[in-house]
């Protein structure tokens, strides 16, 4: 049995352009249920129990989808373009939470034992850095003199580019439709195409050759605005820089520094959106800022580099 439904409160159905393009599919619960069994080589069929777990801090933030099957299982997985060793504290964290949500009515100081789901990790990369590892484990956060530990999260790290495992993708049309998507946009990019024309390229292509074709249609204009509008994390971290450069340049009161801060917040979003290709006005549409503004905040960002 297929549900949708969410476990962290009531759903909200406004779409979110910046919500990226991977969890927009993947928080579908049959698509959920092909893109597990795909990565998992499981079996399980459309009888199976899916719940689609939402609104949780952890995921609202981030490029999460997390589903539980059949009351047994809860699986989390993560698209990143960028690589990430993190990933096992912050699934470990997330599961902490699922924990204490599943067990809110059981007597864990009792003498019958509590029965609790099973995790299950997955990361999904399509970054261009070669990443050859399996798996990352919790235990590689630890310091390196730590020789016994009692706490081990291992996620299965799965590269989903266009070429690598074939057997995996072969499996999921819509994971395999999202890698070759993903893809094409970035062999656009590299004939020099801005970021709005790649992403529009790519969308005709897929349609033209029958993958995700009904999806893409329908949704035409919403997946052009999650693509153009997704940053990674590597993205956000110089957004951080930029904004860690001003805070040090600023002097004065406590509002000085709020001033500086949300003024770095725009500069690291202009410097992004630049390297991505777009023009000047498109940028400021994006932002709401006039064309001036914006040509004078490329010529801050000149006197900061």
């Amino acid at each position: 049995m297929i549900e949708n439904m969410t476990a962290f409160g009531p759903q909200d159905t406004t779409p979110k352009y910046k919500d990226i393009l991977f969890k927009d599919i993947f928080s579908d619960p049959v698509r959920f249920l092909e893109l597990y069994n795909a990565v998992s080589n499981s079996q399980y069929t459309t009888d199976a129990k899916v719940i689609i777990l939402e609104n949780h801090p952890l995921l609202a933030e981030s490029h999460d989808v997390a589903g539980s099957i059949d009351g047994n299982l809860v699986v989390l997985c993560e698209h990143q373009s960028t690589y990430n060793p993190n990933m096992p504290l912050r699934m470990y964290l997330y599961f902490a939470d699922i924990l204490k949500l599943s067990v809110i009515d059981e007597n864990i100081y009792g003498y019958a034992p509590v029965n609790i789901p099973v995790p299950v990790f997955y990361v999904l990369y399509n970054g261009t850095s070669n990443r050859s590892k399996d798996s990352l484990t919790l235990s590689e956060l630890y310091p390196s003199k730590v020789k016994y530990f009692s706490a081990e999260i291992d996620v299965k790290f799965i590269d989903i580019n266009s070429g690598y495992n074939i057997e995996v993708l072969s499996k999921s049309p819509w994971l395999d439709g999202y890698s070759k998507l993903v893809s094409k946009i970035k062999e656009y990019l590299s004939l020099q195409n801005s970021q709005d024309k790649s992403t529009e390229l790519a969308i005709n292509w897929c349609v033209s050759n029958n993958i995700m074709k009904e999806y893409l249609q329908i949704n035409y204009g919403r997946v052009i605005k999650m693509l153009n509008y997704e940053i990674t994390d590597e993205q956000w971290y110089k957004i951080r820089e930029r904004d860690a450069k001003l805070l040090g340049r600023a002097e004065g009161i406590a509002e000085g520094r709020i001033e500086g801060r949300a003024e770095g917040k725009i500069l690291g979003r202009v410097e992004i959106f630049l390297e991505q290709g777009f023009s000047v006005t498109e940028i400021a549409t994006r932002l709401k800022l006039s064309e001036s503004a914006v040509i004078k905040i490329i010529e801050t960002l000149k006197t900061l580099s």
